[in-house]
């Protein structure tokens, strides 16, 4: 085992650059996504269940969305108030929570888990 030459340690660092640009911008599709979903869900009626709490929960996924997508442009104001956002891992843990509470809010919005027919046998 030789010592890694310029050349190697240069590819390594150019191809690091192009995955941490093709995470970055796969992070904020995903903030884009969470936005829009949690957008259409607090446009919706939700007649199936407390449209209220519902109405809430997407208020609160669509600003949380917002506020990683700011973060993934370098924003500094949002990296400077919020500072777990300035690290990727801090990103990555803030939107694995909110799409998880978005997961978990939209089976109260599928008309058939909100009646009870699908209860009986």
């Amino acid at each position: 085992m030789g010592t890694p030459s310029p050349t190697d340690d240069e590819a390594y660092k150019i191809k690091y650059e192009k995955l941490k640009q093709r995470a970055k911008w796969l992070n904020a599709a995903a903030a884009l996504l969470l936005c829009g979903v949690s957008v259409m869900s607090l446009a919706g009626t939700g007649e199936n269940c407390s449209p209220m709490l519902i109405k809430v929960v997407m208020c609160w996924m669509s600003a949380i969305g917002a506020v990683l997508l700011l973060a993934e442009l370098h924003v500094e104001k949002v990296l400077a108030y919020v500072h777990v956002l300035s690290y990727r891992s801090g990103r990555a843990l803030i939107a694995l929570m909110a799409g998880t509470i978005t997961l978990a809010a939209a089976p109260s919005e599928i008309p058939m888990y909100a009646t009870p027919a699908h209860l009986s046998p």
